[in-house]
């Protein structure tokens, strides 16, 4: 993708030839359209895609906290990619063919707040859950005030279901 501040006409949208002009995060841009070709299709090309893949179907199903916790992470990048930019690097074990997702790597915000400590889940009947933790705030830059998200997933069906906690917050220590 190439920037340009002003063209000799200014910025354009639509396509001349084949090239596209268009407006991204407020920036002009233009975009070439893809020569056809010819795919090799080579090992670490099919790793790659699959990394992509794994890592794009999980940030999909958690868009919304993705949204929240990267919307500041990179000015220059999408909430979607700049989670995507972190978790391929970061969080997929690469063992060709079968690469999986290590979920205590994974992450679904960038900052520098504190995780929650010590916390614990606990089954009560089908379909509830208890979840306890440490008021770890005072301890960095945590704030008793910070807002819990959770994101529980089956790991059968793939299904996920996000929710802000009901309001709960660090000091609540429990949900």
């Amino acid at each position: 993708m190439g920037k340009y501040n002003q063209g000799i006409y200014g910025p354009y949208s639509g396509r001349v030839g084949n090239v596209i002009g268009t407006f991204w995060k407020g920036r002009p841009v233009m975009r070439i359209r893809a020569a056809s070709h010819t795919d090799a299709n080579t090992l670490l090309q099919q790793t790659q895609r699959m990394r992509f893949r794994l890592v794009s179907s999980f940030i999909k199903a958690h868009e919304k906290l993705v949204r929240l916790g990267y919307a500041t992470a990179d000015t220059t990048l999408s909430a979607f990619n700049s989670a995507m930019k972190y978790n391929i690097v970061n969080a997929v074990t690469v063992t060709f063919p079968t690469l999986k997702l290590d979920l205590t790597k994974v992450r679904l915000s960038d900052g520098n707040r504190d995780n929650l400590a010590g916390v614990s889940v606990t089954a009560l009947a089908a379909g509830q859950i208890k979840i306890d933790w440490t008021d770890n705030s005072g301890n960095g830059i945590g704030e008793s005030t910070d807002k819990i998200y959770l994101s529980i997933g089956s790991a059968d069906s793939g299904e996920v279901m996000i929710t802000d906690a009901n309001g709960a917050s660090r000091l609540d220590a429990a949900l």
